[in-house]
């Protein structure tokens, strides 16, 4: 740092300690599909980065909503809701089989 005197105009250089960094962090929480992490400020400077890194949690699905029924002729839908995030998954459920063969036993007497 350069120090002028005001009076005669002398001057002369001093060192000035490098202050540390105050650094804050703020953290981001994961989410079902992304992982979550800290980032810290430095109060003095603005200097940040990223650490801290914790893994997304996954989706966390609730018991399913049968959406269409079965039927002979026709699949069905099965619902999921993630219990966490607005996204939803389906499953097919396949057309009911019905078996009308009809068994005849021929019983000879004898």
């Amino acid at each position: 740092m350069l120090c002028i005197c005001l009076r005669c105009t002398n001057y002369y250089f001093e060192t000035i300690a490098k202050l540390d960094h105050n650094y804050v962090g703020v953290v981001s929480e994961p989410t079902c599909t992304e992982q979550g992490y800290t980032t810290f400020t430095c109060l003095l400077c603005g200097h940040s980065y990223v650490d801290d890194y914790v893994s997304e949690e996954g989706h966390d699905w609730n018991e399913s909503v049968i959406t269409i029924e079965p039927s002979e002729d026709s699949e069905g839908l099965r619902t999921f809701f993630c219990l966490h995030c607005d996204i939803i998954r389906t499953e097919v459920i396949p057309k009911l089989f019905v078996d009308n063969k009809l068994t005849v036993e021929l019983i000879v007497a004898v």
